[in-house]
């Protein structure tokens, strides 16, 4: 249902009921803390998430624009890099409701919209509420995997780059630089080659250019300057540190002071007079430092 919110934005509100006795009512109250801090740019705002008796109403704001779906059947397929901006769009704002433990599960050309702000998945909170209506605890990352949205993802991708077209029989319909990371995704095996979306994001990029390539080199050198730099200041304290140590230890410590004599008689060999003393002596006197 479309409705306003208080603060004059535009909502769509969806009410799912459940049986009581079937939920467990501290999934529901997880569910609820988890879509209310559920936040990205990429994903539809969620306005409000109420549990109200046995209905839980999910209230998200409505994001104008046409759908990927309509988009493609008006402009026709995407360009190349118009689709790898849509898939890290989608990686980013799916990836952060998988670090809140939400997975979509169900991504499809009607459940993506075109905004002032790029691509928005609208129907996450719906989707995940739906799920925990369905079963009580597939609403969750750790009970639905979540490469499922990784495979949804590159199946995106390759109906918007070829659509109305099997794509997975017919590889070479698309583009070269995104074959190989959609691919894995058509043949459901990138649950395999993708450990989550973040990977996706980054085989989808292609190879980095010589100007980001030159950023990375300058970042490197920068931060090996940095470690060299801080190793040196360590030693550098560390050595003073030593010598400061080694300097009190000599001043505290006692000293000794040896003093030779020798009897007049051996200065003056000639001299000698008849049963002198004669020898040869050393003194020794231990000073102690106050």
């Amino acid at each position: 249902q479309a409705g306003s919110h208080r603060d004059g934005r535009r909502v769509s509100r969806h009410t799912e009921s459940f049986c009581v006795a079937a939920v467990v009512p501290a999934q529901v109250r997880r569910l609820v803390r988890r879509l209310q801090k559920l936040a990205h740019p990429h994903l539809a705002p969620i306005v409000h998430v109420t549990v109200a008796g046995d209905e839980l109403t999910v209230a998200c704001e409505i994001a104008p624009g046409p759908t990927l779906a309509e988009w493609v059947r008006t402009n026709g397929p995407l360009a190349p890099r118009r689709a790898r901006e849509l898939g890290r769009q989608l990686c980013a704002g799916l990836g952060q409701a998988h670090r809140a433990g939400l997975v979509h599960g169900a991504l499809s050309a009607e459940s993506v919209r075109q905004t002032a702000a790029g691509w928005v998945v609208t129907d996450v909170a719906y989707v995940c509420a739906r799920r925990l209506v369905a079963v009580p605890v597939a609403a969750f990352a750790d009970q639905v995997a979540a490469g499922e949205d990784v495979l949804r993802v590159g199946q995106l991708l390759a109906h918007a780059l070829c659509p109305d077209k099997n794509a997975a029989a017919e590889p070479s319909l698309l583009p070269a630089g995104l074959r190989a990371a959609i691919l894995p995704c058509l043949h459901e095996v990138a649950q395999r080659r993708y450990g989550n979306l973040d990977a996706l994001a980054q085989a989808l990029a292609g190879p980095p250019s010589r100007a980001q390539r030159l950023v990375r080199a300058n970042r490197r050198q920068r931060h090996v300057r940095i470690a060299v730099r801080t190793t040196l200041g360590i030693a550098a304290v560390l050595a003073f540190a030593a010598l400061v140590a080694w300097r009190a230890h000599r001043t505290m410590a006692p000293r000794v002071e040896l003093t030779a004599f020798v009897s007049p008689a051996l200065e003056s060999p000639g001299t000698v007079e008849k049963d002198a003393p004669l020898g040869v002596g050393v003194a020794v006197t231990t000073m102690t430092p106050p």
